[in-house]
């Protein structure tokens, strides 16, 4: 039967090729007429739907599985509480009774700070910042929920690919950069996010947890002074919240491994890009053969 992607953005817009590519039938949701038309012109069906708006919400198609990748756009006027708690909440109102499968993607976030430890599904969550603290909150809701039996929850690393290398034109432009070099970045490539999730999709488990990077956990410092020796840029210098001088905040201040080994054995995935190395050699490589249209960072 159909798929729907309730938050058809950068992450989701990879699961959709993917599912169109196999014949299915995929309806996403999007805020803006005019990327409706856009989604439409992939081959996807629009439906245009905010969940912040209660009145506005539509009755929704006839679809054996959703995946829920909402993304907070931090120019909004309304706080993460309204997208992704009231907003799961409304959703789980409106769900189409063939509905037999949820994919719900959350992050790492809801971890907090471990101090460079390594982390898993078992390790507790501690989140500080609002961030991990609503998504937690949203992932209660939906386990609380009856539907919460047919749900899979993905906790992501930081997700990057064409388009999506934070701090990439200060690295270019020899700005400082924020974080601090000392502290681990956790990664995950989005096409292989994407595969592991048309992979999920189809073996389950259901319900389930699983926590998603490529296993391949890095210095912020090796990070970006790799990607200086592809750019030939300056290496990178660390600017004064993240050089050690002045305490961080938010997701700067999160230090931690992720271990993938539970998905890796669940879904036998095997990864297009193994590592941060892989990855940034492939974007760059596009890039500068004019493959991808995006640049670096947007």
């Amino acid at each position: 039967m159909s798929k729907l992607i309730v938050g058809c953005g950068y992450l989701g817009q990879k699961v959709a090729e993917r599912w169109v590519a196999e014949g299915e039938k995929v309806f996403a949701t999007t805020r803006s007429v005019d990327r409706a038309q856009e989604l439409s012109r992939q081959g996807l069906i629009p439906i245009l739907m905010d969940l912040t708006q209660p009145e506005l919400l539509p009755a929704l198609p006839e679809v054996s599985s959703l995946l829920v990748a909402l993304g907070y756009d931090r120019r909004s006027s309304y706080p993460r509480k309204a997208l992704f708690i009231d907003g799961m909440r409304r959703l789980l109102e409106i769900l189409p009774p063939s509905a037999e499968k949820l994919i719900l993607i959350s992050s790492t976030g809801v971890y907090g700070n471990h101090d460079g430890q390594w982390i898993d599904e078992s390790t507790p969550c501690m989140p500080k910042r609002e961030a991990g603290q609503v998504l937690l909150s949203a992932e209660d809701l939906l386990r609380s929920h009856p539907f919460g039996s047919k749900t899979l929850i993905l906790r992501l690393a930081g997700i990057y690919g064409p388009g999506r290398i934070p701090q990439a034109n200060d690295l270019r432009h020899g700005r400082p950069l924020k974080g601090s070099p000392h502290h681990m970045l956790n990664l995950i490539h989005v096409d292989d996010a994407a595969t592991a999730i048309v992979l999920a999709e189809k073996i389950g488990p259901f319900p389930g947890l699983f926590v998603l990077s490529d296993g391949c956990p890095v210095f912020r410092q090796d990070f970006y002074g790799y990607l200086a020796e592809l750019l030939n840029s300056p290496p990178p210098v660390f600017g004064e919240h993240g050089g050690g001088g002045t305490p961080e905040a938010g997701r700067d201040a999160e230090h931690k491994r992720v271990n993938n080994s539970r998905i890796v054995r669940a879904l036998g995935l095997n990864f297009r890009y193994p590592g941060y190395r892989e990855g940034l050699r492939a974007i760059v490589a596009a890039e500068a053969d004019g493959q991808e249209s995006a640049p670096l960072e947007v």
